[in-house]
């Protein structure tokens, strides 16, 4: 499900930071989620290195300092929504959602790879990255 495009477990994952800025600090997000291209993920990427670099912010501050933004419309709406599940929950529930957006971002890589290899138009380096790919999931497949 999404709303204006974001998908809701980036939204939730903004929504976490917001309410615990020092999550950001406890956190890893994968490359691949940080460069990918799915909606909301630019402002994710900004709210993080922000509550990295300054990790005395608390959700007033960090409401104050996204004032200007064309986002702080929907950083004041997640910010006055409090997360449904308890605090103690919320750093493994922002891991847990970084970990399915990277997993998305995988089956989408996959699928692509799979529909030119189908066309037989996939070359060397494709196919080992397919193979890669599979063989993180557990399905091997004979490429070669």
């Amino acid at each position: 499900p999404q709303e204006n495009g974001m998908p809701t477990h980036l939204r939730n994952a903004i929504s976490l930071i917001i309410h615990n800025p020092s999550l950001a600090s406890e956190i890893s997000a994968p490359t691949a989620v940080l460069a990918s291209n799915i909606p909301g993920i630019e402002l994710f990427s900004q709210l993080l290195l922000i509550c990295q670099q300054q990790p005395h912010l608390n959700t007033g501050s960090l409401l104050s300092y996204w004032e200007e933004h064309p986002s702080r419309a929907l950083i004041g709406q997640l910010a006055s929504q409090e997360p449904l599940i308890p605090p103690e929950a919320w750093r493994d529930e922002l891991i847990g959602i970084l970990d399915r957006l990277g997993d998305r971002l995988k089956e989408v890589e996959i699928n692509a790879l799979m529909m030119k290899a189908s066309s037989n138009t996939l070359n060397d380096d494709e196919k080992q990255q397919l193979k890669r790919l599979l063989e993180g999931k557990g399905k091997v497949s004979n490429l070669d």
